[in-house]
């Protein structure tokens, strides 16, 4: 079952992890260019582009000229033809006030293909016989005739002009010239997708991201009136730290969680373009985000936020336009740090970031991702980088704030000193108070009377059952399950599949207080540990199969007891309630003592006993449980903790008609339709019966493991077992107390 936990939570950590280990780096002031001394922070604001009535309209891209900003918007006159996608252009001056709108008439279908000379803007794509052409505007309108050349049936990704030349770059990275309407030029491309299919124009140069035969990345400069290239390797140790590629016609930048990058192909040399940490950017109010940036000149950044939701809605795009200050403002404000594995990527924390940064004066808070500060690349480094980071928490180098629990068991690092109590803080407090939880939730936040740590949202998950089939077994724990099994046809299991060893690592670890004697010690009894070997080879497997694709079909027929599910909102817990006509009933994560009732944590924060400034510290803890904040974990899909914001959530499940449609959209891939309200009060009645999270400690979770899967393969008996594994975990418990 630990498996099956980590799998599905960690599936966006995952991809998280992946992109930011690729893209994070660290720097110590990036508030100004040592190169030019300027100041490398940008002010927001929104600019808002002409809407069409009853039309889902997108932005498709954008670039500038020299005295405008210029967007590309379309729409569907038919959402189910493809070749009904109509596009115009719409000025707007540097600051976002729009100047004209014209239509992008004479292309067959959609095209993302824009370039800027001086104040005019070309548009390229296809007519209708597949033929290549460009139409040239101007602010007034359209000028002259459409130019056309012999290229048909090609996906032309970017297209510059320098002189009398044009350059065109096709799908897979090939590339093209053409002077007087004729080809002049090609270079192929070995590859079918290239990372980077754009052309910038640099010093009167054409200048793009090849791969050669060998599969070598490199870099080509081109002097279109030479046509003499000149090849420059790419470097692996810029290119593989400089982070996600940004979209720009204005040169090549590359956007990390504190910084964005320009990179120069030709001097192989990186300036700091902006400063992330120091620009507060608005965070969509949208889940989904199409891309990257773009970079429009050497003072303006644009972002193109198409709304995620359904197309019904005709929700605007959201255009937030970033430009270039002369002056740092955040200069002599104490500066906080919030630190976690990934932290730049959590919507929840940028926007209760932003939220922070923009209404305290004097006080800010600055990321620090550990996927580049803390890497680690396996479960060996994971310990050491573990080891490490609590090292720096304890001798005060860590951050003012900690997130995320992968990393952290916040229990013991308050037990040891390591973090800050904040219910002194919370009780004190004359804007929140602790009735402002779900009652069962705010209590699994607690370390007994103390608060070392916060979320913001959360999910539970476990076990159902059939309750006509767990009939005469309702004390659902370990050994009654084994009853159970014994009890069952033949064609008939209780669990889908998980293994013995995972079994018993989830009765010890999710039951561990019930194993701790009157010393505080670590002791499971040869009779404990025999009613669990004979519960895990009665109950589980030898090894854990291929996914059975069947386990839904075998608990709707019967064949199966239990059902499996993570459950983040109404709508989630009513499908397993339909699922069979009988009564559905939660059994959790059983255990010798009962069962778990497991609730998955969002995000955890805490203080750490390191900062210099835990009033501060928790007003951000505090920013947490604001309406608008507690709003988009209900608009992600799943629980929010705050009692006002659970109960509208619950509103919006029995009476879909009053969601919004960004909070239809958390709940895509789900039945919307309306849930009774019998199934809401029994949903409830789940959530206060809560009694543990689902973090895992990893170490505890290996010994008992090993250990176990000697009894398992009859290996040890359960007398040498519970001995050797009370020893190593009490070992383990008094390691960290040290």
């Amino acid at each position: 079952m630990r498996r099956k936990i980590e799998r599905i939570l960690s599936v966006w950590l995952v991809v998280c992890m992946i992109l930011i280990l690729s893209s994070c780096r660290g720097k110590a002031d990036q508030t100004t260019t040592a190169e030019t001394n300027q100041c490398n922070v940008f002010q927001a604001s929104y600019i808002e582009l002409p809407t069409h009535e009853n039309r889902s309209v997108r932005a498709d891209c954008v670039i500038a000229t020299e005295e405008h900003i210029v967007f590309l918007q379309g729409w569907y006159t038919d959402p189910n033809d493809a070749l009904s996608y109509r596009q115009e252009l719409v000025w707007t001056d540097k600051v976002g006030n729009v100047q004209a709108t014209h239509p992008a008439d004479g292309f067959y279908g959609r095209t993302t293909c824009l370039f800027a000379l001086s104040d005019t803007v070309f548009v390229i794509g296809s007519d209708e016989f597949g033929y290549c052409k460009a139409r040239e505007y101007g602010l007034p309108g359209v000028s002259g005739n459409a130019i056309e050349w012999n290229i048909q049936n090609q996906n032309v990704e970017d297209a510059v002009l320098v002189g009398d030349t044009w350059a065109f770059i096709y799908a897979g990275g090939r590339v093209e010239l053409f002077r007087d309407g004729k080809s002049i030029y090609t270079r192929p491309g070995h590859v079918d997708d290239i990372f980077s299919q754009r052309l910038v124009v640099q010093d009167n140069k054409i200048i793009w991201l090849s791969t050669n035969y060998k599969g070598d990345t490199e870099w080509v400069i081109l002097d279109p009136a030479s046509l003499s290239e000149k090849i420059v390797p790419v470097k692996d140790n810029i290119l593989s730290v400089s982070g996600a590629e940004c979209n720009s016609a204005f040169g090549y930048f590359y956007e990390a969680y504190d910084v964005v990058e320009q990179y120069d192909p030709e001097t192989s040399s990186v300036v700091d373009f902006m400063s992330v940490l120091d620009t507060d950017i608005p965070p969509s109010r949208y889940q989904f985000i199409d891309d990257q940036p773009y970079v429009l000149d050497g003072d303006h950044i644009v972002y193109l936020n198409n709304p995620g939701t359904d197309s019904s809605a005709c929700d605007p795009v959201e255009v937030v336009l970033l430009t270039r200050l002369d002056k740092n403002p955040h200069e002599g404000k104490t500066i906080l740090t919030l630190g976690g594995h990934g932290v730049s990527s959590y919507n929840l924390i940028c926007r209760a970031v932003y939220q922070f940064n923009t209404t305290h004066s004097d006080t800010r808070i600055r990321l620090r991702d550990y996927a580049y500060e803390y890497p680690y690349d396996s479960r060996d480094s994971f310990h050491q980088t573990l080891a490490t980071l609590i090292s720096d928490l304890s001798s005060g180098k860590g951050d003012d704030i900690i997130t995320e629990g992968a990393f952290f068991d916040f229990s013991y690092l308050g037990e040891i000193g390591a973090l800050v109590d904040m219910m002194p803080y919370l009780e004190k407090d004359p804007d929140l108070s602790a009735d402002r939880w779900l009652p069962s939730i705010f209590e699994l936040m607690k370390s007994g009377d103390s608060l070392y740590r916060f979320f913001p949202g959360f999910m539970f998950y476990g076990y159902f059952g059939n309750s006509t089939l767990l009939t005469g077994h309702e004390r659902v724990s370990a050994e009654e399950m084994t009853r159970l099994s014994e009890s069952l046809p033949s064609e008939t299991i209780l669990f889908p599949g998980i293994t013995s060893s995972d079994l018993i690592v989830a009765s010890i670890l999710y039951d561990l207080e019930y194993f701790i004697d009157e010393n505080g010690e670590f002791r499971i009894s040869e009779e404990q540990m025999q009613a669990l070997i004979d519960y895990a080879l009665e109950c589980g497997l030898a090894e854990l199969p291929t996914y059975d694709y069947s386990t839904t079909d075998k608990y709707v027929r019967g064949k199966q007891v239990l059902f499996y599910s993570l459950i983040a909102n109404a709508q989630m817990y009513h499908g397993i309630e339909q699922l069979i006509p009988e009564k559905t009933v939660f059994v959790g994560s059983p255990t010798l003592s009962g069962t778990a009732y497991i609730c998955v944590p969002s995000t955890s924060l805490a203080i750490s006993d390191a900062t210099e400034h835990p009033e501060e510290c928790w007003e951000f803890i505090k920013t947490m449980m604001l309406p608008e904040v507690q709003q988009s974990i209900i608009e992600t899909g799943y629980f929010p903790v705050g009692a006002s914001a659970f109960e509208s959530f619950m509103e919006q499940a029995m009476h879909p008609e009053i969601r919004t449609p960004s909070e239809d959209t958390g709940l895509d891939l789900l039945d919307k339709s309306a849930v009774p309200e019998d199934c809401v009060e029994r949903l409830r009645g789940i959530i206060d019966s809560l009694n543990t999270t689902g973090e895992i400690d990893d170490i505890l979770s290996q010994i008992i493991t090993e250990e176990c899967t000697l009894a398992l393969a009859g290996q040890k008996t359960a007398a040498e077992t519970a001995k050797v594994l009370s020893d190593r975990v009490n070992l383990y418990l008094q390691s960290r107390k040290r």
